[in-house]
């Protein structure tokens, strides 16, 4: 049993132009929400199944309207 919530953190550095900022904005996120944060490795899975096997209460992604 978790003894915090977790969330599971995304940024596809594939088409994202601010990786790092973003990642930086996700953890800031996670801890002032008190999220312990599951950054996935590279995988071949789909991510709707990385996130289901990560047993995860929350997602943080980037919103697109910020690469612009």
């Amino acid at each position: 049993m978790r003894t915090h919530p977790a969330a599971f953190a995304w940024v596809d550095l594939a088409i994202s132009p601010w990786g790092e900022w973003e990642n930086a904005r996700i953890r800031q996120l996670a801890r002032r929400l008190g999220y312990a944060l599951h950054w996935p490795d590279p995988s071949a899975i789909p991510l709707v199944d990385q996130v289901r096997a990560a047993d995860v209460d929350a997602v943080i992604t980037p919103h697109p309207a910020t690469w612009t």
